[in-house]
């Protein structure tokens, strides 16, 4: 019996643009100036590749603002200083993907937030009441000790066996409740306003 088996070539193929499309899990806002990206679970990236983040505000059509940052164990990006430019309080758009010296990956899909200003010295909450309307929704009120027109209120929530999933909305300078819907029945909250 004579074996007939093939000559076998090794050949390297070339790198090429990740294929991997990233998914941004949440987005904490919970510091002046400044984000946290979680992203998840991302497979099998090689050294070569890093994530590219793109963002923008809402309000103007001006190019991304383009970083890169290499991957860590938990999938975070910690992004500061976004307070250097005149887009505070606005609305800003948001996009990661994986790059390498080939290319670019597909994007993640759109995430949407806002960069916290830092609070004035001035001002603060005097008294805030939360009151309990049903199982999923609470009324929060509060009075300031100083009204501004150019000051939003930021009232951030979490439930107290989730630490790392804290919610957040703005309510502008003229509102003194807000009606927090879409809650855990039976569920601890911390609120917080600044």
């Amino acid at each position: 019996i004579s074996d007939y088996s093939r000559s076998t070539n090794f050949i390297r193929t070339k790198e090429s643009a990740p294929l991997v499309q990233p998914a941004i899990d949440y987005i904490l806002t919970t510091q002046p100036c400044q984000i946290d990206i979680y992203l998840k679970d991302l497979d099998s990236i090689d050294n070569n590749t890093r994530l590219k983040v793109l963002m923008k505000p809402m309000s103007n059509e001006e190019t991304f603002q383009t970083s890169y940052h290499s991957i860590n164990e938990d999938y975070s990006i910690h992004l500061d200083n976004l307070c250097q430019n005149s887009n505070i309080n606005e609305t800003h758009v948001l996009y990661v993907c994986l790059s390498n010296t080939v290319g670019d990956g597909p994007l993640s899909f759109a995430r949407y937030f806002h960069i916290q200003s830092p609070a004035p010295l001035n001002i603060s909450v005097n008294s805030m009441n939360v009151s309990v309307l049903s199982p999923r929704e609470i009324l929060v009120q509060w009075n300031i000790s100083q009204i501004l027109s150019s000051i939003n209120y930021r009232i951030r929530w979490v439930a107290a066996n989730e630490t790392d999933k804290e919610k957040s909305l703005i309510a502008s300078y003229n509102e003194s409740m807000v009606i927090l819907d879409n809650l855990i029945p039976f569920t601890t909250y911390k609120i917080m306003i600044n």
